[in-house]
């Protein structure tokens, strides 16, 4: 399962079925902006989670991956966990994620709205669809995001094997942030693998770094395997 990142487009999601190994079934979910931070948000993310739980069960594969990136990809993947039974990950493998635990807030979307790609017009409409719910959390409540919580809890994010793979040059998730979860992760129980791309951005180690990127993934999952 390949789940994208907050203001992610699919097409650029699906590009990163080129790091699987050959014959790898891989089917992926983007998530928006509002998917994010609008309030209405996570219902659409449970439903792109039902997609993927189905499609998973569909396939019957002996292993099953989950790819996420980003912290929209962390929050699709909560939503997954909760539609995955009886079914259950393998291992799950962490790009430019996650941001320290009680950071994600609904007053940064209407920012990260607007520094988004896409068009003017739509970081615009983005802007304004979670620009309400920021005024109503704003400055410091959670709200409707406190299920992101749910990630540091070991009875709802179980301990597996997990690939993080980060960089000193993201500015948006930093290194100290995604560290500080992978001791957390440790300590909980599950068996890490990481790796550190040095300068490239947020979400864009494959894209900078293709063949090391390719290389870290079949090794995790040769390792997995065994």
């Amino acid at each position: 399962m390949l789940l994208g990142w907050s203001g992610s487009k699919l097409r650029h999601v699906r590009k990163h079925e080129a790091c699987w190994p050959s014959g790898t079934a891989v089917f992926a979910e983007n998530v928006t902006i509002e998917d994010t931070f609008a309030r209405s948000g996570r219902q659409t993310l449970r439903e792109k989670a039902r997609r993927l739980v189905a499609e998973a069960r569909a396939t019957n594969a002996p292993k099953l991956y989950a790819h996420i990136f980003s912290n929209g990809g962390s929050m699709l993947l909560l939503e997954v966990l909760s539609e995955l039974e009886p079914l259950r990950l393998d291992g799950v493998i962490y790009d430019s994620a996650p941001s320290a635990e009680g950071t994600i807030r609904p007053v940064a979307g209407p920012v990260i709205a607007y520094l988004s790609g896409g068009t003017l017009r739509e970081r615009l409409a983005a802007v304004w669809s979670t620009l309400w719910p920021a005024l109503l959390a704003f400055p410091v409540r959670k709200a409707h995001l406190a299920f992101f919580d749910g990630l540091y809890d070991a009875s709802i994010n179980v301990p597996r094997r997990e690939l993080f793979m980060y960089s000193d040059g993201d500015r948006l998730v930093w290194r100290s942030h995604v560290e500080q979860f992978v001791a957390r992760r440790r300590d909980q129980g599950s068996i890490v693998e990481t790796r550190n791309f040095g300068a490239s951005p947020h979400v864009g180690h494959f894209r900078t770094q293709p063949d090391t990127y390719r290389e870290t993934v079949a090794q995790w999952v040769e390792a997995v395997e065994k």
